[in-house]
């Protein structure tokens, strides 16, 4: 079972936001272990207040948003629909999710503050099924081909993980924009019936280890693939698939183009997962080998360079030190009693409890009205 958010992108372009959020978790799901299978899925959003024209409600005060993230109302016109449509196309079904909204200024040790979600909660889940002797990941062999199957490169999704990590408003508009990545479902299942095709093989399958791209494109998975399996990598930037041929070395390396997974298989076993591709359409290419030494190379050979030449451990963060320490400073908050039955109504059109005509609303809110306006 996975779950996992996909909030910047969806702020600023609902529909391929929530859409790549679905499509990154089902490959979440697929490149765990050796292989496995996703199965179904969910989909759920946290927002601002909708303020739905003509249906204003009494708690939803306009605070203003920054210029290029969307409404709330916007996200959840489109958001919802990007995130079915992907599962939908892909083959798997949404079953569940969920949907709140919050917005407004509470006191706190900081004086009045403003909380909300401007910037949503777009959450991405699912559950799947694998093999139990696939469950862990196998040794890379030294010589392994390194694979990217998938779609190819184009110039769209950079810098999103970077992005993702400001806060909403505080980065570069057009760095926003060129941040949100494109789907394409129908690439994804192509890949998923390659990776469908080698864990039915069992002890034959030719997938010795399996990471899918996200954040960072291939700067960051192939140099994860190599590192978690205790291994380095030669690489070569002009094997890699590309629909746009004036990229960069750094866009190529960089680009967040979905529907891509990596790929080690033993070159003994490169015929085999050839034909599979083949057989399904799926497009994928050899970019390097695997290295004894934990060492990281890639060369170009349009510019006969070497735009990476470094350690394995660098780019995975191993070097990194985290001291995480908080403190919880309590504020004097103050709350509205509930008033009568106007409150109850209000209550219901409130998203937590709409879908159930006033039952799911919180016991504080409905036990006083219940027996004297006639509620169950």
């Amino acid at each position: 079972m996975k779950v996992e958010t996909h909030n910047h992108p969806t702020a600023i372009s609902p529909w391929p936001g929530a859409a790549t959020g679905s499509g990154g978790e089902i490959r979440d799901e697929g490149a765990t272990g050796r292989g496995a299978k996703p199965k179904a899925g969910l989909v759920g959003f946290s927002v601002s207040n909708l303020r739905i024209p003509g249906f204003e409600q009494p708690w939803e005060e306009d605070f203003g948003k920054p210029e290029r993230i969307v409404t709330a109302l916007d996200i959840m016109t489109e958001g919802p629909l990007g995130g079915a449509a992907f599962n939908n196309e892909f083959g798997r079904p949404a079953l569940t999710g969920y949907f709140r909204t919050y917005e407004e200024k509470v006191n706190s040790h900081n004086g009045e503050e403003l909380r909300g979600y401007h910037k949503p909660i777009m959450l991405a889940g699912g559950i799947g099924n694998i093999r139990a002797d696939h469950v862990q990941k196998g040794e890379i062999v030294v010589g392994a081909k390194l694979i990217v199957l998938g779609g190819p490169a184009m110039n769209i999704g950079l810098g999103g993980g970077a992005a993702s990590s400001m806060a909403s408003g505080q980065s570069d508009a057009d760095l926003d924009f060129a941040s949100v990545q494109r789907d394409n479902p129908e690439m994804e299942r192509r890949c998923q019936e390659v990776i469908d095709r080698c864990w039915q093989l069992g002890d034959a399958n030719p997938i010795l280890f399996i990471h899918d791209v996200g954040a960072g494109g291939l700067s960051n998975a192939m140099p994860e693939l190599v590192s978690d399996g205790g291994r380095g990598g030669k690489f070569e930037l002009r094997d890699i698939l590309s629909d746009e041929p004036g990229m960069s070395p750094l866009e190529i390396w960089c680009n967040e183009s979905q529907e891509r997974y990596v790929l080690a298989v033993a070159a003994d076993q490169l015929p085999l997962f050839d034909e599979l591709c083949k057989r399904e359409r799926a497009p994928y290419a050899v970019i390097g080998d695997a290295t004894e030494e934990q060492h990281l190379s890639l060369h170009d050979n349009h510019f006969d360079n070497q735009p990476i030449d470094l350690a394995a451990g660098c780019p995975a963060g191993q070097n990194a030190e985290n001291d995480p320490r908080c403190a919880n400073i309590e504020g004097e908050r103050r709350c509205a009693e509930p008033r009568g039955y106007h409150n109850c109504r209000r209550g219901k059109s409130y998203s937590a409890s709409a879908d159930r005509g006033g039952k799911n609303l919180p016991c504080h809110y409905w036990r006083p009205y219940r027996h004297r306006y006639g509620g169950a």
